[in-house]
């Protein structure tokens, strides 16, 4: 699988936007409808409407977290973001 540098830079964009936004639902988009997240090796949050859950849990515990987005890298065919 080839990954596009510029698709991944974007996608990165478009998430850290939606993070920024503190909008659940906008964060939950980036995921399939049937999509899971593991936070800290913690029990998966499973599905779209349990990933808005996670962030919307998230958004309210870390009022002044804000990302940047500044470095994009490509592994293991995922795409790993991640800020300064």
């Amino acid at each position: 699988m080839t990954i596009d540098p510029k698709a991944v830079a974007t996608m990165a964009q478009d998430y850290t936007a939606a993070w920024n936004s503190k909008s659940a639902d906008a964060e939950a988009s980036f995921y399939a409808a049937d999509g899971e997240i593991v936070i800290n090796r913690g029990e998966p949050w499973k599905s779209r409407s349990g990933i808005a859950e996670m962030a919307a849990g998230f958004t309210r515990t870390c009022l002044a977290f804000r990302s940047s987005a500044t470095r994009y890298a490509a592994r293991d065919r995922m795409p790993s973001i991640s800020g300064p």
